[in-house]
Parts: structure tokens; sequence; C-alpha cells
């Protein structure tokens, strides 16, 4: 762990802290603390140790062993961004103001062409309703239907592993 002075500053909000340390090379440098705010200034001043991961504060310990601020990386959890939503796709042909000869061809089949979707294929279920095309619909704050792009069977984390 590296040593330091915390610096806590007055601001409009609230308070600010900055921790003031010393390079290897002997010069004086300032980390900002974006991580934790002060409550008051009753540490300004005081020693203390702290832990970088890449340049960004991770750990701050105060001079009397208390941790003020520890960032811990994100884990992933199951089910999280990688799991598929059961949100319905507002595509239907049979629900669109499609031309005749393009429904046909189609044949229910669901585009994989977000833009095509998204310019040509709106929804228009209720033609007397004010405003009777729709993208998306949401009922007590749940999504229940919107465009969903259909990437087919491309798997995007091997894609973003590839081009590490």
């Amino acid at each position: 762990m590296e040593e330091g002075v915390l610096i806590i500053k007055k601001t409009r909000k609230g308070f600010h802290a900055e921790i003031q340390y010393s390079k290897k090379s002997g010069k004086t440098g300032v980390l900002s603390v974006t991580g934790w705010q002060p409550e008051d200034d009753s540490l300004n001043g005081t020693s203390c140790q702290f832990e970088r991961a890449g340049g960004a504060l991770s750990k701050l310990v105060a001079h009397d062993g208390k941790v003020l601020y520890s960032h811990s990386p994100a884990v992933a959890q199951p089910g999280g961004s990688n799991s598929k939503t059961n949100i319905m796709d507002s595509f239907d042909p049979k629900k669109t103001c499609l031309p005749k000869d393009s429904r046909d061809a189609l044949q229910g089949v669901n585009p994989d062409n977000f833009f095509l979707k998204w310019q040509k294929c709106a929804r228009h279920e209720n033609s007397e309703a004010k405003n009777p095309f729709a993208f998306f619909r949401t009922h007590k704050g749940k999504v229940s239907y919107q465009i969903q792009p259909n990437f087919g069977d491309i798997d995007f984390e091997k894609l973003a592993t590839r081009e590490r």
C-alpha cells in the first residue's frame, strides 16, 4: 500500500477528497477520490494508505485503520446481461401495414434486418387510435413488446475474445 496525506476541501455540494502522495521520482502527486464522499473535514491533513489498480483508486484506509473506500471489481452474475429476456418482439407481419407482396414474401419470417423493422415494419394494431403505429408498448411499467434485433446464432462473447 502507498502512503499519502488526505486533503478534504469544502465544495458547494459537500466535501471533496484528494490524496497527496510522493511519486517514485520524488515529485508530489495528487489523486482525486471519486468513490467516497466525506461527511466533514475532520480527516483533513491526516495520513492514509491507499491502493491503486490501473491508476484508479481501489482502496483507501485512514490513519486509524478504518477502511474509507474499497472498490471491488464487478462479478458477472448468472442470468445477467447474457441471458435472453422474454420481451416479445414488436414485429408481427400480420399486424403491420406492409404491402401485400412484401407480406407474402416474408411469409411469417422474422427479418434479420433491424433497419427494415425500424423503418418499414411498425406495428399497426388499432386504426381508430390517435397514433396507431407503435414500436414498443409498456403496461404497468413492464415492457410488453419492443423491436428486437435478430443476430441469428452469433456469439458476441467469442467475437469479443477474438478481438482481444
